[in-house]
């Protein structure tokens, strides 16, 4: 006697399903045993009494805040060097960087690797420690969208988001530091 045909004795006889065979996926329990209503008040060891609340539906979906301007949070750093990075390929289109290299470039900002890779630009001094902190460092997938705008909208959008920033941060500065907005003009 093989193992289907002892399956099939078992349900015959009354005997129901074999956990695990495919007759007890067909079987379907008649009735259901009612839902317990959450009690009003529990009362804990300490003696307190705690009352037990759902949440609600969707309660573990993440809130969206919509951004004024729809413009993605960028530090002012962060900013500076997407514009670094998009006015190197306005100024020379020998040196236009991919987004995946200024991405591998951010790493080294600030260190001594990339004061040695762009000896002649002052804004690739080596300091003591690098610019930006791991969770700062945008990959190339936050870069490319800036890379393929045009010149105007750049400049334009990296004014707003470098005030956002500003005002974020508190610290408005009331120097004219937007020198990196506008060296792209010359060409």
């Amino acid at each position: 006697m093989n193992a289907s045909s002892l399956i099939r004795t078992l349900v015959a006889q009354g005997g129901g399903a074999v956990p695990g065979s495919a007759a007890a996926l067909l079987v379907v329990p008649t009735t259901a045993p009612p839902a317990e209503p959450l009690p009003a008040a529990l009362t804990l060891y300490s003696g307190a009494a705690f009352v037990p609340t759902m949440p609600s539906v969707g309660w573990a979906a993440k809130v969206k805040v919509a951004r004024a301007g729809g413009l993605p949070k960028f530090s002012e750093a962060q900013m500076h060097f997407v514009l670094w990075c998009y006015n190197r390929g306005v100024k020379s289109k020998g040196d236009k960087l991919s987004p995946i290299v200024a991405a591998e470039l951010m790493r080294l900002h600030g260190t001594a690797l990339g004061a040695a890779r762009f000896p002649e630009d002052e804004y690739w001094t080596a300091r003591p420690t690098p610019t930006f902190r791991a969770p700062e460092l945008l990959d190339h997938w936050r870069i490319r969208p800036w890379f393929s705008t045009q010149k105007a909208k750049i400049q334009a959008a990296a004014k707003k988001t470098i005030e956002a920033a500003q005002a974020r941060s508190g610290t408005a500065d009331s120097s004219d530091d937007d020198g990196d907005l506008e060296e792209s003009d010359e060409e």
